[in-house]
């Protein structure tokens, strides 16, 4: 576990060079988080779960995610696995609990289901920004290796030292390597509840 203090420190420590200063690494830092989620691999440690309320036939996607990885919608006591499809398949559905398609962060059914339904969500969540002395960021805290290479990539191509930079663009993918990682764009499942459609 690290804060962007810690980290500022010891990428100065690796670089060697004392006039990194501590907002710099925070853009580094920044870079960084952006390049590792842009990846095709991504640690298992970014999936979260949450529930949303149903309004008529649509529910908003979080401005957080990723990609999704698994959808269920939850009316009274059924629980029904929701898979996206584009809008033309889904109102040329009858069955309107089984597909949902996408337009921008809002999600829609063919038809409303009942009143007090919900949305149980399973997705890739990006990050926040690291800030100084808080210790929130899912990288720092559970792929500090990952991130520390990153950022000493960036740093070193700030510096337009290319061979460096290489070393530990090479350092960060190996310590992602080495983390429980999924597969983006194939099916994955996280235990034998879900049965997983990852669609961004």
């Amino acid at each position: 576990m690290s804060n962007l203090t810690t980290l500022h420190t010891e990428v100065i420590a690796h670089v060697d060079r004392a006039d990194i200063t501590l907002a710099q690494v925070a853009t580094f830092s920044k870079l960084a988080r952006m390049t590792l989620e842009r990846a095709k691999f991504l640690p298992k440690f970014l999936r979260v779960t949450t529930t949303l309320p149903v309004v008529g036939n649509t529910f908003d996607i979080p401005t957080d995610s990723l990609g999704i990885i698994n959808c269920w919608l939850h009316t009274g006591t059924n629980t029904t696995k929701l898979e996206r499809k584009d809008e033309k398949f889904v109102r040329g559905q009858a069955n309107s609990n089984i597909y949902y398609w996408r337009e921008g962060s809002a999600a829609y059914m063919r038809a409303a289901p009942s009143a007090g339904s919900t949305i149980r969500l399973r997705y890739i969540q990006a990050q926040t920004d690291m800030v100084a002395g808080i210790d929130t960021n899912a990288w720092a805290v559970k792929g500090y290796d990952v991130l520390f290479w990153c950022v000493v990539m960036h740093t070193e191509l700030f510096r337009q030292d290319e061979a460096s930079a290489a070393v530990a663009e090479k350092m960060y993918l190996k310590a992602l390597d080495d983390l429980e990682l999924f597969e983006l764009y194939e099916s994955h499942s996280d235990d034998t509840s879900e049965s997983g459609d990852y669609i961004l």
